[in-house]
């Protein structure tokens, strides 16, 4: 279930003295000991007064860190970038288009090619870039509200810190996945802003769905000799199918479809099912990815008010599918035959409810063991015996796994078996060893600046491959991003190199 947090401002109660300015001592701003700005419209350097580059207007603001330097010049709409031995050497000025008004600039370094650059326009807004330093392209992250006026910045390790006419000296987090909160700068901030140290990057990431706010929700993954698709449900209208680049191919419209998840039948069939909160059903697709088909061909009506999760699995049996509800149920179906051509409804027979505390959504099923992992939001992991229904709490929430608990899947190595779960309130996720069960790390996923990937905030569905992919020897990992950045879209889904989580898991 994904998770909105409004923005909270700060109050005109804080400590500070209501209405106190911040005046500057001259037009001269110290920029660093290299280099300052002069009479308005020059920037000369601090330690022999050599001026090294004059413009034609006025210049509104500038930034310096380590050897690059960013300003804006009156009457001008562009962004202005130079090294400073460019500019001694007389080199020409690179620069990029804006559309706002910059009256106080700040920047530092996010690794040796990217730059976190934050644009005050003067009236309300931060505009958050992203800076390529050897292109001078510039990203546009996010907008981050505030009184206007503000009148200078700077940047400390984990927060971005501004002098507010109004209330003084504020700070927010860097951060981009974190919630944008406006707090008095203090300096014992915590180091860490994450609380995490293990993360790792996206690779790739989906076109973003079409509806706005929390639509994105749960992805699966279908591989073949031929293809690879990642299926992914916007919970608003439909089930989106996206290739192993990330572009959407195909869409049913289906209505409210919450969770998916899908068995092979043959080589190139599938059998796909998925949550439906519109019709109270659970939904069939079939899909042959080699022959580039996906269509609807049968729905189970359900006695759920408001049927949400959903795993399923194949067994000598048939076809196990699970789904529960947002009212703390949940039923265990079975489809007894191997010939599925038609007749889905008739053949699926009810075999069990189960009874939660709370809400349930994210599931998985053990095809080795017949064990469903159902993971309660508010409470923790479950694991229930689908042969005599046994049910275990085993992993309560706590430091490592906070509420909700969302999406899980299973990633079956060479010698080992792993539950990937969401630990959505800590924007994290969480890896067990299933056998003996073990906590094996904690990780979130940070940006990729390389190539203008965002971060990955509130997860609701995840799935897992171990299939070798081009790119992706030992598979992948795919997450539902609850904010999609840099640039701010629609919800999306995240894929991500399985290698990068098994350096986290083998370092322990």
């Amino acid at each position: 279930m994904g998770k909105y947090t409004l923005f909270i401002l700060v109050s005109a109660v804080m400590s500070v003295t209501a209405c106190q300015t911040f005046e500057p001592e001259s037009h001269t701003e110290q920029v660093n000991n290299k280099a300052l700005v002069n009479d308005n419209n020059q920037i000369v350097i601090a330690e022999n007064q050599q001026v090294i580059y004059t413009a034609d207007n006025d210049i509104e603001a500038i930034a310096f860190d380590d050897d690059l330097i960013a300003w804006n010049e009156d009457n001008d709409n562009s962004l202005k970038f130079s090294s400073f031995n460019d500019l001694v050497k007389n080199k020409p000025v690179r620069s990029q288009s804006i559309f706002h008004d910059i009256d106080v600039l700040c920047m530092a370094p996010l690794n040796d090619d990217i730059y976190d650059l934050y644009a005050h326009d003067g009236d309300e807004f931060f505009f958050h870039y992203w800076l390529q330093k050897e292109s001078s392209e510039i990203t546009l992250i996010r907008k981050i509200p505030t009184n206007p006026e503000i009148q200078s910045c700077y940047l400390t390790n984990h927060h971005l810190v501004f002098f507010d006419p109004f209330l003084g000296k504020l700070s927010i987090d860097r951060e981009i996945e974190k919630d944008i909160v406006l707090k008095p700068h203090k300096s014992h901030f915590k180091t860490d802003s994450t609380g995490l140290n293990a993360s790792v990057t996206a690779s790739v990431e989906t076109d973003p769905v079409n509806n706005r706010g929390d639509a994105a929700d749960d992805p699966a993954i279908i591989v073949t000799d031929q293809q690879t698709w990642i299926l992914g449900t916007n919970k608003k209208r439909g089930l989106a199918v996206y290739n192993i680049h990330g572009e959407k191919i195909h869409f049913i419209n289906r209505g409210r479809l919450n969770n998916v998840d899908v068995v092979r039948i043959t080589n190139d069939e599938f059998l796909v099912a998925a949550s439906n909160r519109t019709e109270k059903t659970i939904d069939l697709f079939w899909a042959k990815p080699n022959h580039n088909e996906l269509r609807f061909i049968d729905k189970i009506p359900l006695s759920l008010a408001d049927p949400y999760g959903l795993c399923m699995n194949k067994n000598p049996q048939g076809v196990q599918i699970v789904v529960g509800d947002s009212d703390s149920k949940l039923d265990y179906w079975l489809i007894r035959s191997d010939s599925f051509l038609e007749g889905f409804a008739k053949k699926a027979q009810l075999m069990q409810r189960f009874e939660f505390s709370s809400q349930t959504e994210g599931c998985v099923i053990d095809s080795e063991t017949n064990a469903l992992y159902v993971g309660e939001e508010n409470k923790g992991i479950w694991k229930i015996d689908l042969n005599n229904y046994q049910k275990d709490l085993i992993e309560p929430v706590g430091a490592s796994l906070v509420a909700d608990v969302e999406g899980m899947d299973i990633y079956r190595s060479e010698n080992n078996k792993f539950l990937v779960v969401s630990s959505q309130g800590s924007d994290s996720y969480v890896v067990y060893q299933l056998e003996p069960w073990t906590e094996l790390t904690t990780f979130n996923i940070k940006p990729n600046f390389e190539i203008n990937i965002d971060g990955v905030s509130e997860t609701d569905g995840l799935a897992v491959s171990n299939a070798a992919l081009p790119g992706f020897p030992e598979g992948i990992l795919v997450v539902q991003d609850g904010r999609n950045l840099a640039p701010k879209q629609n919800q999306n889904f995240k894929i991500i190199d399985w290698r990068d989580v098994s350096v986290l898991i083998n370092k322990k």
